[in-house]
C-alpha cells in the first residue's frame, strides 16, 4: 500500500487539492468494485517539510509509519 503524508498548511504542495485527488481515486476504485492501496494522512498545522525540522512532526510520521507497518505483518 501507499501512504501520501501532507502537511496541512504547506505554502508549495497544494495539500487540498493532492488529497481531493486521492479521495476522488479511492471512490472512483469503489464504485468499480476494487479497493485502493492509496491513503491520504495530513499533518494538522505543519508547512512545507515541517516533519524534517520540527520533533513533534517528526514523532507523528515516525508514529504513522510504525501504524502502517503493524497493519501490514
Amino acid at each position: 500500500s501507499t501512504t501520501i503524508c501532507l502537511s496541512e498548511l504547506d505554502p508549495i504542495v497544494p495539500s487540498d487539492a493532492v488529497k481531493e485527488h486521492v479521495l476522488a481515486h479511492r471512490a472512483e476504485r469503489r464504485a468499480e468494485g476494487l479497493s485502493s492501496q492509496v491513503e491520504v494522512k495530513v499533518l494538522p498545522g505543519a508547512t512545507h517539510g515541517s516533519f524534517v525540522f520540527e520533533k513533534d512532526y517528526q514523532r507523528s510520521v515516525v508514529d504513522m509509519i510504525k501504524d502502517i507497518a503493524k497493519t501490514q505483518t
